[in-house]
């Protein structure tokens, strides 16, 4: 770059531009240096905030609708249990039914 340029004072302001400028590692330096400072912080910051909202999805609810849902989970536990008491007697039902079903088939087998 210096070699096109003839005049004195065009040559000598360029070796003083040249000069001037950064070295190379000393930009990486500062980059790497703004990249820990700045973006690091930004990234943990945002990832943060993005968990939070993402686990707390009760934060912007209203009181009645927690409570409502509430008494509904209730109603369904109680449901759930009646079911589950209602199916144990089906089975020991069926259970009792299907050995007096094998009695009933063995007296009429000695029968014979």
């Amino acid at each position: 770059m210096t070699d096109k340029c003839l005049t004195p004072d065009c040559h000598e302001a360029m070796k003083l531009c040249i000069h001037k400028m950064l070295p190379r590692k000393t930009m990486w330096t500062i980059c790497w240096a703004l990249f820990v400072v700045i973006v690091i912080p930004l990234g943990v910051t945002g990832v943060n905030v993005w968990s939070k909202q993402a686990s707390d999805e009760l934060r912007y609810a209203t009181k009645t609708d927690v409570v409502s849902a509430r008494q509904t989970q209730i109603v369904i536990q109680k449901d759930i249990e009646h079911i589950k008491a209602d199916l144990k007697e089906l089975m020991e039902n069926q259970s009792e039914s299907s050995k007096d079903t094998k009695d009933i088939l063995k007296y009429l087998r000695d029968k014979k």
